[in-house]
């Protein structure tokens, strides 16, 4: 006898599972746009403070500790040029896609290549 799981079992306990996911995520959908909603609120009221701080914002029955914020880098393209030169930087660098499709226009397919190697989906079709 052979031990391997039946196929068509799997599959239908998959799809089984996306449908239970499904309506359980629209269900949330309204309490996740509410939770968004309120982050964005709450951490408002810490926007001019001191970047280096932290905070905690009380209500009656919770807190949250608002942290300092986070370092955000910006590369000085000229100064890295000067210290690596032109070739060096660009083997380096990472070019985000849609940047580049917004500046190359129609000739964008002349710099970019695809090959099917990313990850496979599955789609439930019935």
């Amino acid at each position: 006898m052979s031990s391997k799981p039946d196929k068509k079992a799997l599959v239908d306990e998959l799809a089984g599972l996306e449908k239970k996911l499904t309506a359980a995520r629209a269900a949330m959908l309204d309490d996740l746009a509410r939770a968004d909603t309120l982050q964005t609120t709450i951490l408002g009221w810490y926007e001019k403070r001191d970047a280096s701080s932290t905070f905690v914002a009380e209500g009656e029955k919770a807190s949250y500790l608002v942290s300092a914020r986070s370092l955000k880098r910006t590369v000085l393209y000229d100064q890295a040029v000067k210290l690596l030169g032109k070739e060096l930087l660009l083997k380096i660098a990472t070019i985000q896609l849609g940047a580049l499709q917004k500046a190359a226009g129609k000739k964008y397919a002349l710099c970019v290549t695809s090959a099917g190697t990313g990850p496979r989906s599955l789609t439930l079709v019935a």
